[in-house]
């Protein structure tokens, strides 16, 4: 959490106000805990890594001070 709340930090200090990132569709303990930091659903694409295609969703914070403030 403290990497997550840590890189939110350092965008806002670059004045960027929202985030968003990407994981392994069935990556389901990194998915929970992005949620329980407040992250939404935004969508899923494809991963491609060599011949194999992965699934990924996308988490997104609208306002990070509110992550750096509920977390802080």
């Amino acid at each position: 959490m403290a990497l997550t709340v840590a890189s939110a930090k350092s965008l806002i200090e670059s004045g960027m106000n929202s985030m968003l990132l990407w994981v392994l569709a069935e990556n389901w303990p990194a998915r929970r805990f992005y949620e329980a930091l407040g992250g939404e659903y935004i969508s899923e694409q494809q991963l491609r890594i060599g011949n194999t295609q992965l699934p990924e969703v996308s988490y997104g914070w609208k306002t990070l001070s509110q992550l750096v403030a509920q977390r802080s």
